[in-house]
């Protein structure tokens, strides 16, 4: 049963991570909303048993690491991007005032 979850949760957090590598975030929060019944159902199953992880739960742990790794760059490059929109509206402006853009 736990193995079925972790195989979905697994390809669902692939798919997720190869969506914000290719920068297409809305659709990778779609389908971050798909992986949290996968998630809260083994955290239950996990709450009765004790032990460490398995190599199975692991290699998803490190999945989702890799996720949050990925959106904080996509993060990053976002926040230069709209810094450079700012300064490029903030130079416009200045012209504009300045009557520098007029023939």
């Amino acid at each position: 049963m736990i193995d079925d979850l972790l195989d979905r949760l697994q390809e669902l957090l692939e798919r997720q991570l190869a969506l914000v590598r290719q920068g297409r975030l809305e659709a990778a929060l779609e389908l971050g909303a798909q992986t949290e019944p996968y998630v809260r159902q083994i955290a239950e199953i996990r709450a009765t048993q004790t032990g460490r992880a398995t190599d199975r739960e692991e290699r998803v742990q490190r999945l989702y690491e890799d996720l949050c790794l990925a959106l904080m760059a996509q993060r990053t490059e976002v926040s230069a991007a709209l810094d450079a929109l700012r300064q490029g509206r903030r130079v416009l402006d200045a012209y504009s005032r300045t009557g520098s853009l007029r023939r």
